[in-house]
């Protein structure tokens, strides 16, 4: 009874100390009847080396985050970068005055207005639902504004290439290399859209990863904790 009570009273403090509820008075006891110098040493010893392995483990993960979080900060600069590049480019699309050619079609009417409502920032995905829009009007259309699309000579201004050129984790200015005209730059576009998604995803699996671990680490924790104390305890 003895064991039992100073059990409980061990299961308790631990419990409060490290905020968690599964350090039981019947786990305490099962560590109590173990053997000090030869089960409870080897269990610490292992512990001690879980626990090195998975701090290892998080260290390697709160750096892919961090990867993954610079790399789709660095996306999204030269994303707003190349913005201002697209402006010309929807201007254009936006000034063909598809409701007045198509006046008399309810149909017509609900794609033009569908196609005026498409966001003017650029994305290749907005660019593209353009073109899919004019397309069921006349593919010879859409095919032809894609044509002179792709080869609408690029001037980077001095402030594009000096953003560009400034970020990290993407070769700066090696990203703008060979683009010149606006269908190379669409290319290089759709694959920063590719990689942010990749990179995201990689932040998002590695910040997963690192709040398990931290649990782990924490229940080993717990458990050097817990031989320590009846050690102390002369349990």
């Amino acid at each position: 009874m003895i064991a039992y009570s100073q059990a409980e009273s061990i299961s308790n403090s631990l419990n409060t100390k490290w905020d968690v509820t599964w350090v039981t008075p019947f786990l305490v006891m099962v560590f109590i009847i173990l053997p000090a110098n030869t089960i409870r040493l080897f269990l610490k010893l292992i512990l001690t080396r879980a626990k090195s392995d998975l701090l290892i483990k998080k260290q390697k993960l709160v750096m892919d985050s961090r990867k993954g979080n610079d790399l789709a900060n660095s996306i999204n600069n030269i994303r707003a970068a190349t913005v201002l590049l697209m402006e010309p480019v929807n201007t254009f699309l936006n000034s063909i005055p598809l409701a007045a050619v198509f006046k008399d079609s309810p149909e017509g009417q609900l794609l033009a207005g569908a196609f005026a409502k498409e966001a003017k920032n650029f994305t290749s995905y907005a660019l593209s639902t353009k073109l899919d829009i004019i397309s069921q009007f006349s593919t010879e259309f859409s095919d032809l504004l894609s044509d002179l699309i792709d080869f609408i000579p690029l001037k980077l201004p001095v402030s594009t290439l000096n953003a560009i050129g400034g970020v990290t984790g993407l070769g700066g200015f090696d990203f703008l290399y060979g683009v010149n005209s606006l269908g190379d730059l669409l290319e290089r576009v759709e694959d920063l859209e590719f990689r942010l998604t990749r990179a995201t995803a990689l932040s998002t699996y590695a910040s997963a990863g690192s709040a398990m671990i931290d649990n782990q680490i924490q229940k080993t924790e717990v458990y050097l904790d817990l031989i320590e104390t009846l050690a102390v305890e002369g349990l």
